[in-house]
Formats: structure tokens, C-alpha cells, sequence
């Protein structure tokens, strides 16, 4: 009788044994030097043997497991995708087929995965516990990456230990849809691929609705006294310095799409500052979260606005812009002079064009 299966050594990670071996199986050559497929009916039989590794006085544990090979049953032989020629989108509506060859009598219930690395793992479950009857129409997940690598396999579900399966002998070609509102988009995009029921899919999505932003005015209501501005020129990102010169402000909260660093154009009508948070901004701490301003110190009691304040933004990350509108009156306290005197009550716009530099 010729040897059918070889050992191996121990693993942490578990061993599985195909018959043949999977390297054999997805050439669809089907013919494998150690681990021979049987074409009759036999009887295997297996032993898991345990060490305890000790090396003054070890122990040693053995479980025997039988396999009957059936004469009368199989071969399972999955039909339907396997050709190179197959394409599938996400999101569609795909039949699969197999042969049963009255395999139905060994085992009724079947499972079905994709792979999308040619067959070494099948990480995507597409039906459970069907019925072993030779067809089975699924809804191909949105969430599947594109591959030209993918591959099915069926396989038996009756027996933990041992299975029976067929893979396609050939890769496919799965095109993933780009199916977006054009007004929402998903932060973060990067693809995430894990089993069914794992942790790492709780993605906790910010969704972002609104029209993309290339000019913004804004108009001041809010009280404050405070402004933020930068410490030290230039304008930019800087170590905020908080003055006493408010009057109102307002805030506009923003996100970006691609990382990069980003002109606002502010038009200088008259004397404008404008801030940037990470994430919030708070009038009551006007400093927390700040990351640049168009204003700065230029020397003590004297300070300066630019009409471009370039910042480095992140992706996906949550930002806020404030107006600060200055009272009429802060000349009469303070001892920071500007080009420009406001009046209060002045509705004061500030129009901003983003452009990204890539």
C-alpha cells in the first residue's frame, strides 16, 4: 500500500494536512509526491503524538484518528467560476457550481470562500452551511478588494477535523466598485481585510457630507475678547500668543481630502485674522489646539497680517479656521497697533481658496 500522507514537526501555529498538498492542488496538476490523493475505497490512519518537551523526564501522549475513503463518492469538482476568462464585480449578484457526485451522502453541508490571493487563504466567507447541492447564488461583498488573483473553494462542513473540497484550477478576476455619493466620502480609505466577525472591522467610519470648499465667507457674531495669533513672524504654523483685542469671531469647521500643504487666500479689505485649530476650537481657551495664524508679532506693540497663510494639513483629520473681529476700542488699552481702526458691529467676510500643493 503506498504512503499517502508524511510527518511533520511541531508548530505553534497548528498543521493541516491537504491531500494532495495545496501546492499541488492549485496547478490543478492533483498529483503530489508525500501527500497522494486516494482514488479508492481504504482506510487511513492517523496519529497526533504530544511531547512535553521535558528533557529529564518527558512525557509523551497519542490520539488516533480513521479515515474512510468512500469508492462509491466524489470526486467533488467545483465547475463554475474556473476559467481565467471569469470576471466579477462587487456588489453583484454570482452563481457557483459544483459537481456533487453523491458526495451529498458523505457530507450535506457546504461552505464557500473566496480567496484573492490565488488560493493560499480564503479569508472571505461567502455562504454558510448551504445545502450540498451542486449550486449556490451569492451577493459578491462591496468590501473585496480588486484582485486578479481570486479563487474559490467549496468545502464540507460536517466534520471539524476532516473536510473535502475543491478550489478553482484557475484564478479570476475581481473588479472592486467605486461606488461613492458624489457630496460623502469615508475617512479612513485605507482597506482593511480580516475574516468575518473580527475586531479590526469595526472601523468606526467619520463620514464627511457636504460640497467640497474652494472659497468660504464668513461673518463674525460670536463674543470673545481674545484673539490667537502667532508669537514671532512669519505667518504659518507657529506658537500661539493670545491677545486682548477681540470683539467676535467665527468658526468654520473643515476636513481635507489628501495630506499636503494648503494657501488660504485672505483678501485684506482691512486688518483680518485668522486662525487654524487642530480638531475644536474654544473661545474660552483660544489657544488650545492652535496651529498657525495670517497674524504674528512683529515687535512688542506692533502687529502684522499676511494675505497668504500656507499650513501643512492632514488627511481625514478634523480642522477649525476662525475669524477674530477686533473692537474699536482696543487701542485705548492695549498697546498693539494696527495699519486699519474697525468699528464695532462691523460685519467683517473673509473669503478663503484652498489649493493643495502636491
Amino acid at each position: 500500500m503506498p504512503h499517502y500522507s508524511r510527518s511533520y514537526p511541531p508548530s505553534s501555529a497548528g498543521n493541516k494536512q491537504t491531500f494532495p498538498n495545496l501546492s499541488a492542488i492549485l496547478t490543478a496538476a492533483n498529483v503530489s509526491t508525500f501527500e497522494a490523493l486516494p482514488n479508492t475505497a481504504r482506510t487511513l490512519n492517523f496519529r497526533l503524538t504530544a511531547r512535553d518537551n521535558n528533557p529529564t523526564n518527558g512525557g509523551i501522549g497519542s490520539d488516533d484518528l480513521a479515515v474512510t475513503v468512500s469508492g462509491t463518492s466524489g470526486p467533488l469538482e467545483l465547475s463554475s467560476p474556473n476559467t481565467a476568462a471569469v470576471s466579477w464585480a462587487t456588489g453583484s449578484i454570482q452563481t457557483i457550481t459544483w459537481s456533487v457526485a453523491s458526495t451529498n451522502n458523505l457530507c450535506n453541508i457546504m461552505n464557500i470562500y473566496l480567496s484573492t490571493d490565488g488560493g493560499n487563504t480564503f479569508p472571505f466567507t461567502l455562504a454558510s452551511n448551504t445545502e450540498n447541492d451542486g449550486t449556490q447564488s451569492i451577493t459578491l461583498p462591496s468590501n473585496i478588494p480588486g484582485s486578479t488573483m481570486a479563487r474559490i473553494k467549496v468545502e464540507s462542513n460536517c466534520n471539524a477535523c476532516i473536510k473535502f473540497f475543491d478550489i478553482s484550477n484557475f484564478n479570476f478576476t475581481i473588479t472592486a466598485s467605486n461606488c461613492q455619493a458624489s457630496v460623502n466620502s469615508i475617512c479612513n480609505i485605507s482597506p482593511v481585510t480580516a475574516m468575518a466577525g473580527n475586531p479590526a472591522l469595526d472601523l468606526s467610519p467619520l463620514s464627511i457630507v457636504g460640497n467640497p470648499v474652494t472659497s468660504l465667507t464668513l461673518t463674525t457674531g460670536a463674543s470673545t475678547q481674545v484673539s490667537a495669533i502667532n508669537n514671532a513672524a512669519p505667518a504659518g504654523a507657529g506658537t500661539c500668543f493670545s491677545v486682548n483685542i477681540g470683539f467676535g469671531y467665527v468658526a468654520y469647521t473643515f476636513l481635507v481630502n489628501t495630506t499636503g500643504t494648503y494657501n488660504f487666500t485672505v483678501p485684506l479689505s482691512s486688518f483680518e485674522i485668522i486662525s487654524v485649530y487642530n480638531n475644536t476650537f474654544s473661545a474660552s481657551s483660544v489657544c488650545t489646539n492652535f496651529i498657525g495664524s495670517n497674524t504674528f508679532i512683529v515687535t512688542p506693540g506692533n502687529l502684522s497680517a499676511s494675505s497668504l497663510l500656507n499650513l501643512p494639513l492632514t488627511a481625514c483629520n478634523q480642522y477649525t479656521i476662525v475669524l477674530f473681529q477686533k473692537s474699536r476700542y482696543y487701542q485705548h488699552h492695549h498697546h498693539y497697533t494696527t495699519c486699519r481702526r474697525w468699528y464695532m458691529g462691523l460685519p467683517i467676510y473673509l473669503t478663503i481658496v484652498l489649493h493643495t500643493w502636491q
